[in-house]
């Protein structure tokens, strides 16, 4: 019976296992209709690593958008990605270049009309 409860009490915490090491992106949007997706971040750097490395955006707005993905500023070592424009209901794959310093990095997508 301790062992199916321990069991039980152990399947309880793996959501908050998995949910406390994901990726964190920041949002500057500018009222406009984006959708974003991180596709990489990289384990690379350890079991208690999360940091955005490589994300999709898509423009469902009416208007062209430029979009760049920008380090935190405690990340010294990392470079933002170039600003791409990207035109209605198209897609774009931003990347961040260099090396964390911190494994719990966060990084912040920032997109404008063009």
């Amino acid at each position: 019976m301790n062992t199916l409860i321990k069991a039980c009490g152990a399947l309880l915490c793996l959501p908050l296992a998995v949910t406390a090491n994901e990726a964190s992106l920041n949002r500057e949007l500018h009222g406009l209709d984006i959708d974003s997706r991180i596709l990489v971040t990289d384990a690379t750097r350890g079991p208690d690593a999360s940091g955005v490395d490589l994300v999709q955006v898509t423009n469902n707005s009416d208007v062209n958008v430029l979009c760049q993905l920008k380090p935190a500023s405690d990340e010294p070592n990392m470079k933002p990605s170039r600003a791409i424009d990207v035109a209605p209901g198209e897609q774009a794959t931003l990347r961040l270049q260099g090396s964390y310093r911190d494994v719990k990095s966060t990084a912040t997508l920032d997109c404008q009309p063009n």
